[in-house]
């Protein structure tokens, strides 16, 4: 029920809020790319003195993070976010699906996708819309913005929505589009228990690892973290890069164009 579905919500934000501090931290930090070195490829092999070295600053990088202390700042506001967010999602998809089942006259396995997908799709815009106040203050504590330093997070959180909902929709149709793709290669009454959840893992971590640039945007949009200069802990609001578009904002957030360079 509500009190079942919310506890497993709170338990699972709670544990795992360490990592995802850690993975803002990491994506916060525009600084790290430039110094892991370069990967020297020599007659189709590895330099493994190259490899050592990136492996090393890999391992510093994390160290340093979480040197940075306070792995659980930002955990009320998650908390509060999630729970509902998580609610919302599930009652949109699932009434959009039933909507959307009742319209089907000849069902087959490919409407059984569309309509995943499609209540999938509403159901994300839906809780990313109630999440994203939450999230806008969460990403400025989890890297240890001070309170006089955090800006208007809530109206620039709002302002940013349509970006944010474009960062997190990729995750979302990458897990189900491999999960119907997979349903109507092998059937989905030919996969056991034990063996669907072992699926369900490799397709979300597949899903993860794709979508990690969509997710990068998303971190550097809460933290507008291309008008932040010099690691210091403030946040400069520059609306000019509204102007540009919803792509062209997206395309100038992920490739770390301009603006962050012409003010270097």
């Amino acid at each position: 029920g509500i009190i079942a579905g919310s506890t497993t919500e709170v338990l699972r934000t709670t544990l795992l809020y360490p990592l995802s501090t850690i993975k803002t931290r990491i994506q916060a930090d525009n600084q790290q790319k430039k110094e892991m070195p370069p990967i020297i490829m020599d007659n189709n092999t590895y330099n493994n003195t190259n490899i050592d070295e990136l492996i090393y600053d890999v391992r510093q990088n994390l160290q340093d993070k979480i040197a940075l202390g306070d792995l659980y700042a930002g955990i009320l506001p998650a908390i509060l976010g999630s729970v509902p967010s998580s609610g919302v999602y599930f009652g949109v998809r699932d009434v959009t699906k039933r909507i959307l089942e009742t319209q089907a006259l000849t069902p087959s396995k490919l409407d059984d996708l569309f309509v995943s997908i499609v209540g999938a799709v509403i159901g994300d815009i839906a809780s990313v819309s109630v999440r994203i106040p939450f999230d806008g203050l969460v990403y400025r504590q989890q890297v240890g913005i001070k309170d006089d330093k955090m800006g208007n997070w809530l109206k620039e959180s709002l302002e940013n929505l349509p970006l944010i909902i474009l960062t997190d929709l990729p995750y979302i149709l990458i897990r189900i589009g491999l999960r119907g793709i997979f349903t109507l290669v092998i059937g989905k009454n030919n996969v056991g228990i034990g063996q669907n959840e072992i699926l369900t893992v490799i397709i979300a971590c597949i899903a993860a690892f794709v979508s990690t640039p969509f997710d990068v945007a998303k971190t550097r949009i809460l933290l507008n973290r291309r008008n932040m200069k010099d690691n210091e802990e403030t946040i400069v609001q520059d609306d000019s890069f509204r102007k540009k578009g919803l792509l062209n904002t997206f395309y100038a957030i992920i490739t770390e164009e301009t603006e962050e360079n012409n003010v270097m």
